[in-house]
């Protein structure tokens, strides 16, 4: 009898702990999402501000590097938790943005580890051309800042605007070139995910 009575004991006790969980907390990560969302997409765009509006090329670009990749850490586990939440309709929006964020990480690193390689040669600053894709990109981080709002109303970031005519102060070789076109793409692709995602109401 007293087996019976502590294996009754025990199973209604975990019958209680789940029934109180769902009770106590209904919206569990999807309540969190946005906002781990929303700050690892802010943190890359002031890693990219870093990158090519400082008035002089940042040489602790790492500190950078290593501050997004643990946002981007943290907004991919709380997406794993929130596709494990009980009930509710999900999407998989967030993946799609998670992994356009982690791209553009990836091709802001590559761009600071090929200018590493190439740091004993003559510094120039960006041509025409190339200020030109990288104004591109910052037009279409601002887009992207300005709806992070109706990702995460508790988002703080706002749009910085370069001053007029402002240089970025290195030039870039070809494979920087093309971890620039990528970024362009990444962005264009974030900023079409975050609208249908705040369209179709799946933020909160």
């Amino acid at each position: 009898m007293l087996l019976v009575t502590r294996a009754l004991c025990t199973i209604g006790g975990a019958g209680l702990a789940v029934v109180s969980g769902f009770a106590l907390l209904p919206t569990w990560d999807r309540k969190w999402l946005p906002g781990h969302m929303a700050a690892a997409v802010a943190s890359n765009y002031t890693y990219f501000m870093s990158t090519f509006y400082a008035a002089e090329r940042n040489p602790n670009w790492v500190k950078n590097k290593r501050t997004v990749e643990s946002k981007n850490s943290n907004v991919f586990n709380s997406f794993k938790r929130y596709m494990d939440d009980p009930g509710k309709e999900k999407t998989e929006l967030y993946y799609d943005l998670i992994t356009n964020n982690v791209r553009i990480t990836r091709n802001l690193n590559n761009i600071h580890s090929e200018q590493d390689e190439k740091r004993m040669t003559t510094e120039t600053v960006a041509t025409p051309m190339q200020q030109s894709r990288i104004d591109e990109c910052h037009e279409w981080f601002v887009k992207i800042v300005d709806v992070l709002k109706r990702l995460d109303p508790e988002t703080v970031i706002k749009a910085e605007m370069p001053a007029s005519g402002f240089v970025s102060p290195f030039a870039l070789n070809d494979a920087q070139m093309i971890s620039l076109e990528k970024l362009i793409i990444e962005l264009k692709t974030m900023k079409d995910d975050i609208d249908k995602l705040t369209d179709a109401n799946m933020v909160r």
